[in-house]
């Protein structure tokens, strides 16, 4: 069964712990060295502590799949984002990450933009087509000025 917990600050190092997978799985699109104590390192974790995110550990059964930061938006056109989005290598394909942003959309209702970098192009197809799914091809999609893909919804 797949299940989506809230990060507690005492469980802050395990969500930093995870960030160096994902980092690591992150670091030929956006070209990251390892840093000399032989850690990618991630400076944001704190700021995912504050009242602006929320984040969420990803399990199926009791084991620790992956990870989720909503950031709730103040702006006036969109409510959230997902900011950071993680399944481990070894559950993809499964359908966990469509499951788990289901659950997310389910549980934040409003208004959604979600980006991807550029030449992520497994990210932005998997979005594409959980969007998709979720909404019954009711969203919007475009490129920003970087070329980012950006979708954007109402759950």
């Amino acid at each position: 069964m797949l299940k989506i917990n809230k990060v507690t600050l005492q469980e802050k190092e395990k969500l930093g712990n995870l960030f160096e997978y994902y980092v690591y799985e992150f670091s030929p699109y956006l070209k990251i060295d390892i840093g000399t104590d032989g850690k990618f390192g991630f400076g944001q974790l704190n700021e995912y502590f504050t009242d602006s995110y929320d984040p969420y550990f990803i399990y199926k059964d009791d084991n620790l799949v992956g990870f989720c930061i909503v950031q709730k938006l103040t702006n006036k056109d969109y409510d959230y984002q997902v900011d950071q989005f993680f399944i481990l290598k070894r559950y993809e394909g499964l359908g966990l990450g469509k499951a788990a942003a289901f659950q997310i959309f389910n549980q934040y209702k409003g208004r959604w933009n979600i980006t991807q970098i550029e030449t992520n192009y497994k990210a932005q197809a998997f979005w594409r087509g959980t969007i998709k799914a979720y909404t019954n091809n009711t969203f919007d999609e475009l490129y920003d000025d970087n070329r980012r893909s950006v979708q954007r919804f109402q759950s």
